[in-house]
């Protein structure tokens, strides 16, 4: 995720064995059936969807603006990509960037913000959220722990003088069977529930798949706070085979997103642009227009490693997944208000077929899509799952969204259907009045 040390730490992290307190997860989702927690484009809270201001964060991770190094970078970019928001890179200084992401109509999550941009920042209608801290369950000991909160809880407090609402948040890693406790702390403390799990590796460290995982973690981090904070999960979007990841297939970072929202998440941050910064970090990330060689010499991260150079191959699989990140950008600002309403109290059942052995494999939020609803699935399993769905009330038509092709069989109160390994399918479904 992040830079510096993070790739030596993850790198160990893969290595442990799993969370060993993997939650129980329903096929049926039932959460915020109340209101979903979320923000406006400048972070006040808000669980009842409106129109004009709820606000969905689709970011990206390590912006860069304006000349670095010879070359030119700019923030409109992400937004005709479909980008509402971004992490600037923190070489940067802050209140120039904030001023650009201005010019180009993007929210900024404000990282390490140093004491002569506070008042700045705080005024600004571009800024969404302060971060202020980074990894902390994998970077650091134990034994730093209160006092990195400490100082987390003072930065806080002198942000909080100049600025009473917007999120302060910290972005952490995965929990693991090591850093459990630590991080259930730490996922606690922010007005904003946010971590980065980075499924897809070279190796195989576990029996179920790495879209399952996204759906674990998330899961943990949404009840870890009662479903009461919005959940910003950071997705997969580099590859970096020295390091222990592969660059995921498009349909990949789709399923992630997915089976992050499909179990709660209500933003999605895409690590990382490409850049020096992460060829720095031995990572290749996406772009629309990624070059082989950046010709960056410095070593940002001090780990005396070069650069990485990567292959014309490679550069294909930035584009392509920079590309399906803009149309899964479009999909998801079409599905806004459905992902920011509140979860549909209409009772339903998913029951498996034939002889998949495990009756939670297709996971299901029913949510209402205006006048009709709308049911997002996934099949978190790395086997192809067959399911039938039954709901409380007659419906009138079923159809699906994005050409996710339509259901095996429909009857008058559901459907059957196949969902192959980590599909999503979106069910547009209408009910007898």
């Amino acid at each position: 995720m992040p830079s510096r040390l993070i790739f030596l730490v993850l790198t160990t992290a893969l290595a442990l064995t799993a969370c060993s307190n993997r939650p129980k997860i329903e096929a049926v989702q039932l959460f915020y059936q109340d209101g979903v927690p979320h923000s406006d484009r400048v972070g006040r809270f808000q669980q009842t969807f409106d129109e004009e201001t709820s606000f969905l964060p689709l970011a990206i991770y390590h912006a860069l603006a304006d000349e670095h190094h010879g070359r030119r970078f700019t923030l409109q970019k992400f937004a005709q990509a479909g980008f509402n928001a971004v992490h600037p890179w923190e070489g940067q200084a802050a209140t120039p960037f904030i001023k650009r992401a201005k010019e180009a109509g993007l929210q900024v999550i404000a990282h390490w913000p140093k004491d002569q941009d506070l008042s700045a920042l705080s005024k600004s209608t571009n800024l969404l959220a302060w971060y202020l801290d980074e990894e902390p369950s994998f970077r650091y000991p134990p034994h730093e722990t209160d006092k990195r909160l400490a100082a987390y809880d003072k930065r806080r407090s002198e942000i909080r003088r100049l600025d009473q609402y917007r999120p302060i948040i910290v972005i952490d890693g995965p929990p693991t069977s090591k850093n459990l406790e630590r991080w259930k702390r730490w996922n606690a403390v922010g007005d904003v529930g946010s971590h980065f799990n980075y499924p897809v590796t070279v190796k195989r460290y576990r029996k179920y798949g790495p879209i399952e995982r996204v759906a674990e973690t998330t899961t943990m981090a949404r009840r870890l706070v009662d479903s009461c904070k919005p959940i910003w999960i950071v997705i997969q979007a580099f590859g970096g085979e020295a390091r222990g990841w592969r660059m995921p297939e498009p349909k990949s970072l789709r399923s992630m997103a997915y089976a992050a929202i499909i179990h709660g998440a209500t933003g999605l941050i895409y690590f990382a642009y490409d850049s020096f910064v992460t060829r720095d970090d031995g990572v290749l990330g996406i772009a629309p227009a990624p070059a082989r060689d950046y010709g960056v010499t410095r070593d940002y991260n001090t780990d005396g490693k070069e650069p990485l150079a990567v292959t014309d191959a490679e550069l294909v699989r930035s584009r392509d997944l920079y590309a399906k990140a803009s149309d899964l950008n479009a999909e998801l600002a079409e599905l806004r208000r459905a992902i920011l309403s509140a979860t549909s109290r209409i009772a339903y059942s998913v029951n498996h077929e034939g002889e998949m052995p495990r009756d939670d494999a297709v996971r299901t939020l029913l949510k209402p899509y205006g006048d009709v609803h709308l049911l997002l699935a996934i099949n978190v399993d790395v086997s192809k799952a067959s399911v039938k769905v039954r709901f409380e009330r007659s419906i009138s038509s079923i159809t699906t969204l994005f050409a996710d092709g339509l259901p095996k069989t429909i009857t008058k109160n559901g459907f059957s259907d196949d969902l192959a390994s980590e599909e999503v399918k979106l069910y547009r479904v209408s009910f007898v009045k």
